[in-house]
């Protein structure tokens, strides 16, 4: 096809786009008019965003992975576990944690859950269900079955689905390998809750990953702490038992030197262990710190904070006009090359 068979066919096309106009605009119209009447009607969402990273890499000090390795307290788990990190984030426990946890939000004090449960009016959408209907979450009622289930609905609200990045999820934490940033981000239809749930998620993750990463060193260090007293504790017995034998020396017979030739034995003895003890003490204890995960913020949530999206619904009327336009041409172009391939 030489270049004026092409400029002939485009004429054609523009000829029959252009005496189609009238629909391709009413194309336009009802695709604006959607747009813009269902950005109206959209809730405006507030999105808080908190960003950290986490070193939990002890090669910072030379020889630190194989001392703790040779103590039986585990080396280097080989670099930051961020897939970890944001499956503990994600899990029941955790969302859990966040929903009983106390907050002030609109000048009032209470759970998270219950404070989701009144700002979304989720009593009237939970009606049908007759444990939920005038649910609250209290100190007494928390092993209820109506605890239960309402905790199921608001983890489910507040963890959406991880795999969907256009889930409605009210919580979401992501990982950026250029950066090295675990992002959190909350995300409801009132500022004030989204910063409370991000920073008390954040909160959580911490409190649980530390704890759950030093574990095992932890009670390593508990075992030598209660072996030092209780070796330091026959030790001052030793020490006074020699004390008052030697008090008696020149009062006793030769034979009942005996006793104090053994407590002498013995306190040597204790000092020995007591020291050897202290000592790895000192180092699990050096060494556990040395471990623990550092976590810093780099990013922290201040209110006021913007909205997710900030078109409002003008923008989402001129956007749908085009599409409706572009949609209308394609339809029209379409519907005449088929009809020709018919005919032919």
């Amino acid at each position: 096809m030489s270049i004026k068979e092409i400029f002939e066919l485009i004429k054609v096309y523009l000829n029959i786009v252009w005496s189609k106009k009238i629909w391709i605009v009413i194309c336009a119209l009802l695709f604006s008019v959607f747009l813009g009447v269902r950005a109206k009607l959209q809730p405006d969402i507030y999105k808080a965003k908190l960003s950290f990273i986490v070193n939990e890499d002890d090669s910072r000090m030379p020889g630190i992975g194989s001392i703790v390795g040779g103590l039986g307290l585990g080396g280097n788990s080989g670099g930051k576990n961020y897939e970890k990190i944001m499956g503990i984030a994600r899990s029941n426990k955790l969302l859990e944690q966040v929903l009983m946890e106390k907050a002030t939000i609109n000048g009032s004090t209470d759970w998270i859950g219950n404070h989701i449960i009144k700002l979304y009016n989720y009593h009237e959408s939970w009606e049908e269900h007759y444990l939920l209907s005038d649910f609250l979450y209290s100190s007494t009622n928390l092993s209820s079955k109506a605890a239960i289930v309402s905790t199921k609905k608001l983890v489910s609200l507040l963890r959406g689905d991880p795999s969907d990045s256009y889930s409605n999820s009210m919580l979401s934490i992501n990982y950026n390998s250029e950066s090295t940033f675990l992002t959190i981000l909350g995300k409801t239809e009132y500022p004030d809750l989204s910063v409370k749930l991000a920073k008390i998620w954040y909160d959580k993750i911490l409190t649980f990953y530390v704890q759950n990463s030093t574990e095992k060193q932890q009670k390593t260090l508990d075992r030598l702490t209660a072996k030092s007293d209780s070796i330091y504790t026959l030790l001052v017995g030793s020490e006074t038992q020699l004390a008052k034998g030697t008090d008696k020396m020149g009062l006793i017979k030769a034979i009942d030197n005996l006793p104090i030739s053994q407590q002498s034995r013995n306190l040597k003895i204790y000092v020995g262990m007591y020291a050897e003890v202290i000592k790895n003490k000192e180092t699990t204890s050096f060494l556990l710190e040395n471990k623990m995960p550092y976590f810093q913020t780099i990013d922290t949530p201040i209110l006021p904070i913007n909205k997710m999206n900030n078109w409002g619904w003008f923008i989402w009327s001129i956007v749908g006009f085009i599409a409706g336009g572009l949609l209308g041409v394609v339809l029209v172009a379409g519907r005449h090359y088929i009809i020709q391939e018919l005919n032919a």
